[in-house]
């Protein structure tokens, strides 16, 4: 089992004093994916354990939860379950953002105590999108939800919110509230309408999420921690083997 740095031994804390729903921030490099199983290591009453990530990282998640902790996780393939699917039980199972929805019948039916969402900033910037819906209902009900980013506001607050959502649907029920006070609101003067397209008291915003719900690591604040530049393979799924062969 690896050993963790001081800072990643603080960061799950962290995860457990937010109640085990929090957005990881940290900047790329530093370790969110570790830190993230470490909390489930040390929480292990907190299965099944559901990991949704890119279709890319899939295997690189799986090689994660066997080199760091000795766990066998089950990757997911294909957009709908097989027949011998249901028949099926294991603690630790891995599917990519796109089958989420194919698959939501078998993974509510778990009854999961924890997901961990990946690259959440890149996919879940949309409340509109099939996988954004797909994500929120399968983390309904589920009492531990980490979410990864080293990017989770990529352009302006109202892409945060789907995430806030899930995490914390108590705080963050409606985007009502949220975009008129942080999405910079402007009247539409042809229509009805508003647009959120804009941002407003981030400072506000800012304090918020870290006194409730976020963690965030910057890559030179821990160098001195890290280790030397590692370099790793990471396997992939070929989409082209006969052009490839």
């Amino acid at each position: 089992m690896t050993v963790p740095y001081k800072y990643q031994l603080e960061d799950a804390r962290a995860i457990h004093r937010f109640g085990g729903r929090c957005l990881v921030a940290s900047e790329m490099g530093v370790g969110k994916s570790y830190i993230s199983l470490l909390y489930a290591q040390q929480h292990p009453q907190a299965r099944p354990l559901i990991i949704v990530c890119p279709a890319s990282l899939k295997f690189q998640w799986e090689n994660e939860c066997k080199k760091h902790f000795g766990w066998r996780a089950e990757v997911l393939e294909g957009r709908t379950p097989c027949q011998n699917a249901f028949a099926r039980q294991h603690p630790i199972l891995i599917l990519n953002y796109d089958i989420v929805d194919g698959w939501l019948e078998y993974l509510r039916a778990l009854q999961a105590k924890l997901v961990i969402i990946d690259e959440c900033g890149s996919y879940l910037g949309n409340p509109s999108t099939q996988r954004t819906k797909a994500v929120r209902k399968l983390c309904t009900e589920v009492p531990h939800v980490i979410a990864l980013s080293g990017t989770p506001l990529v352009n302006r607050p109202a892409e945060l919110w789907p995430t806030l959502n899930i995490l914390r649907p108590d705080l963050f029920k409606s985007f009502w509230p949220f975009g008129m006070r942080f999405c910079g609101p402007r009247r539409i003067p042809w229509g009805s309408g508003w647009d959120f397209r804009g941002a407003s008291h981030l400072d506000e915003l800012h304090a918020s999420l870290f006194a409730k719900l976020a963690i965030r690591r910057r890559k030179v604040d821990v160098l001195k921690d890290l280790p030397g530049k590692q370099r790793h393979v990471v396997p992939l799924t070929l989409t082209n083997p006969k052009e490839y062969e």
